[in-house]
């Protein structure tokens, strides 16, 4: 399959003449990179290349890159320096602190009413992506989440994936929980911000953001899918959570973790216990292939507790 890159703007006033709506930023978009410069030019061109009526801002969060990422950043800060934000810490926090601080901290500087996400090795290759789902939010606004489906790039295939319907639909908390992180690809996420601030402090620890992230989004009225590829999704990408986390002990120690986040999410939202049973079996089962003997007993029982009850 072949992917058409999108081609950016050549100024600022370019991007921000079609903006109609003016009176706020409408969506940040949020990147958080660590040395790829390999990639970010990718990213970053298909998020100044989207046409819209709503204003937005570009946040790049750079956890202290060394390879020549830095400077490539800023190259386009000095060309959009009214859209473009450079976060850049003192230390690299991801190691620091845990998966999911770097983007929040770049949240944190963020003035949009909704956070548009995308890795820095992802990128966008639909020039309407953000328009149209700023569109489905603000016309369903009950809803905080909206994603659509994506292409997976690898270096021998490119195949799209969670396409789930052909027309938009509405998925329930329920499908969010027991379809996995994989249900929702995070380079299309679109979240209402009022999401993030209310983000528990259990989501900090959490190995990984992503799943808990779009399951917190959906809570009470779902997530809204759109029929459209919008994003890449580059697997194992130099420097990318996937390429990092291939060994045996960090298998075990982040399904260790992600088991843990269960009695967060049962403590909280009792009422998904059912769903959140079917996804503990089904994301157990993989920890099973590779180890049995660090398959979370006791946890598992606590669920089979639950469920016994329904």
């Amino acid at each position: 399959m072949k992917i058409n890159k999108l081609p950016p703007p050549s100024s600022e006033t370019e991007i921000m003449q079609s903006w109609i709506y003016t009176d706020i930023v409408y969506v940040s978009i949020i990147c958080c990179t660590f040395n790829q410069d390999k990639y970010i030019s990718d990213a970053i061109d298909s998020f100044l290349s989207q046409k819209t009526t709503y204003k937005f801002e570009i946040i790049i969060h750079d956890d202290c890159s060394t390879d020549t990422t830095e400077q490539i950043l800023s190259s386009y800060k000095s060309k959009f320096k009214n859209i473009i934000k450079i976060i850049r810490p003192a230390k690299n926090i991801y190691s620091e602190y845990g998966a999911n601080y770097p983007g929040l901290n770049a949240i944190s500087f963020s003035s949009g009413k909704y956070i548009s996400l995308c890795e820095g090795d992802d990128y966008w290759i639909d020039e309407n992506k953000i328009q149209k789902q700023v569109l489905a939010l603000e016309k369903n606004n009950r809803i905080k989440i909206c994603f659509t489906a994506a292409i997976k790039s690898s270096e021998n295939d490119n195949s799209v994936i969670a396409f789930h319907n052909k027309k938009a639909k509405i998925f329930s908390v329920e499908d969010v929980i027991i379809n996995g992180g994989a249900f929702m690809p995070t380079a299309s996420l679109f979240i209402n911000k009022d999401v993030f601030n209310n983000i528990p402090n259990w989501f900090k620890s959490a190995p990984i953001g992503d799943y808990y992230l779009q399951i917190l989004s959906s809570i009470d009225n779902g997530a809204i899918y759109l029929p459209i590829v919008s994003s890449v999704y580059r697997k194992l990408s130099i420097g990318s959570w996937s390429e990092s986390n291939l060994s045996h002990d960090r298998i075990i120690s982040h399904r260790e973790k992600s088991n843990n986040m269960y009695k967060f999410l049962l403590k909280e939202y009792p009422k998904y216990k059912k769903s959140f049973f079917i996804s503990f079996i089904r994301s157990n089962l993989i920890s099973i292939l590779v180890s049995i003997k660090h398959l979370d007993f006791k946890l598992f029982l606590l669920l089979m507790k639950y469920y016994i009850k329904l």
